[in-house]
């Protein structure tokens, strides 16, 4: 047997629940106003009975039959009257009795005629009983004390089931004297009632079972087999999204079932179309990043590995970059045995374009500065050529700021050029740091072809630092935005005046790093340290 739905149960269910539930409320409806119409013409029935057999009676003679309980001629002919609508009507007994106050148990019949072949047995006149039985003893107290006509069901030991209307016998004065009672049994109006209950009952029954056969039928086909097709090929979807299925297509709902079968075949195919395309774009992203490493590699191979250490410098520099490859570079090397050359620069922008223009100009810069001393050439007009250079390759519309400087260790000079750099710190006599006094600063490398750079000169003494950065250290960011800063740079500094050059920078790294907490690094962080320890002799 196939695995009944979740869904199918589910409506099913409701479905049954619904139909029994309506149709035993219009069963029971139905039930009630055939039992109460029933009831309502029986009771008229008995009351008809009842006031056509009080048009028979003479009141005025029931004191002399209650005193002499002798039946006369006129006696006989009402009960003959009575005998007869007893029989015609198929009453069980007709009764006009008088009944004593205050209690009514107390009865004295005058007529009592039963239907002729019954069990019941005719009280003759004059025949006295006491009858306790609330029922009877209030209904025939109303009739005696209000005058009011009574029809009530009875159940008893004595009689049986039956219906009784007792209406007033009143006299010439107009004084209740007897009550007359109209007994019917109920037995053949419980055998109809009982007829129609099963006969409806089955009825219902039988359209309750085609309704829910033909109301299944329709939800399966139009609700059911659709919502479960949707939903299996949603599983299936889900567990292999590389397959087609045809599934849907077959659900051939106009209405919102169908748009949603259509919109989930569609989802599917656009689905397994961006997989596709992801697929595709993350093997281009592997390799691209295969690539970047490869570059990152490039680039670093670019850098001095090595730091200088001897008797008269020490220097040494740090680059961490924003992406995988930076904009930013540095450079030092010893150009003969009294001069140093020391260089830090920023390219604009970031990733690939910069790392390439930046490849560019590190390789420029250097080779140049080696022919100033070889050629005895000026620094100006060295990095003049570099400028030229990189204006006349730089489609991208990038340029470098940088700031090159050339020890003499024999005499301290310290030759430079700003190319719209950031201003260097310095530590002074006092040990304490300050910022380069306001040079001749220059264009950025490549903004400008033939820009003129002037050469600046300061001296350093045994025992001075140069530090050197880029603005990825003053423009750092915290969480509020906040930067860095010059100030928090100068701080830094005077307080880490006496350490080694790598503990320097190692401390500042983390100092940066802590004050941009989980915010992304924002820009290359470039820093390089030169140490003027002595002379060259």
């Amino acid at each position: 047997m196939k695995k009944i739905s979740v869904i199918t149960l589910k409506i099913l269910t409701i479905v049954v629940g619904a139909s029994i539930l309506l149709c035993t409320a219009l069963f029971f409806v139905g039930f009630y106003q055939f039992d109460k119409q029933f009831d309502k013409q029986y009771r008229t029935t008995m009351i008809s009975i009842a006031k056509t057999a009080r048009d028979s009676l003479n009141a005025d003679l029931f004191p002399k039959y209650l005193e002499t309980n002798l039946p006369d001629g006129s006696w006989y002919a009402v009960h003959d009257i009575l005998q007869r609508l007893v029989n015609d009507f198929e009453l069980n007994l007709m009764y006009v009795s008088y009944v004593e106050p205050p209690d009514y148990n107390k009865i004295h019949y005058i007529y009592n005629p039963v239907r002729t072949g019954s069990k019941y047995k005719e009280f003759p006149l004059g025949h006295f009983e006491v009858y306790k039985q609330p029922i009877y003893n209030n209904s025939v107290k109303r009739v005696f004390e209000k005058g009011e006509t009574i029809v009530r069901n009875t159940l008893n030991m004595r009689t049986g089931a039956h219906i009784t209307a007792n209406i007033p016998v009143k006299n010439h004065l107009g004084e209740v004297v007897a009550v007359l009672g109209a007994q019917k049994s109920v037995t053949e109006f419980a055998k109809v009632r009982q007829n129609y209950f099963f006969w409806t009952l089955g009825i219902e029954l039988f359209f309750i079972f085609i309704y829910i056969v033909l109301l299944s039928s329709y939800f399966r086909r139009t609700f059911i087999r659709p919502i479960v097709s949707i939903t299996r090929e949603a599983q299936r979807f889900a567990a292999d999204s590389n397959h087609t299925s045809d599934i849907l297509e077959k659900v051939k709902n106009h209405d919102e079932i169908g748009t949603l079968a259509k919109s989930i075949n569609k989802m599917e195919q656009d689905i397994r179309e961006y997989i596709t395309n992801i697929t595709q774009i993350t093997s281009e992203k592997e390799k691209m990043n295969t690539e970047l490493n490869i570059a990152t590699r490039i680039q670093a191979g670019l850098l001095p590995k090595e730091a200088v250490e001897n008797d008269n410098v020490s220097i040494m520099a740090s680059m961490t970059p924003a992406k995988e490859v930076g904009g930013d570079f540095y450079d030092f090397c010893k150009l003969d045995d009294c001069h140093y050359m020391v260089c830090v620069a920023d390219v604009s922008g970031k990733g690939v374009p910069a790392a390439l223009f930046m490849a560019m100009g590190n390789t420029l810069l250097r080779d140049h500065i080696v022919l100033l001393i070889r050629n005895s050439t000026s620094l100006a007009s060295e990095i003049g050529l570099v400028n030229n250079i990189l204006c006349r390759h730089n489609e991208g519309n990038l340029f470098i700021t940088a700031w090159i400087g050339v020890l003499n260790t024999t005499t301290g000079r310290l030759a430079y050029i700003d190319a719209g750099h950031n201003p260097p710190l310095i530590k002074q006599g006092d040990g304490s740091f300050a910022f380069i006094p306001k040079a001749k600063k220059g264009l950025p490398l490549a903004s400008m072809e033939d820009f003129p750079y002037q050469k600046n000169d300061i001296y350093l003494k045994p025992g001075d630092r140069l530090f050197l950065y880029t603005d990825g250290v003053t423009e750092a960011q915290d969480k509020a935005q906040q930067l860095y800063g010059e100030e928090k740079l100068l701080e830094f500094a005077a307080s880490h005046e006496k350490d080694e050059p790598e503990a320097f920078l190692n401390g500042l790294s983390a100092e940066l790093a802590d004050f941009q907490s989980d915010c992304d690094q924002f820009d290359d962080i470039t820093m390089l340290i030169m140490d003027y320890k002595s002379a060259t002799i």
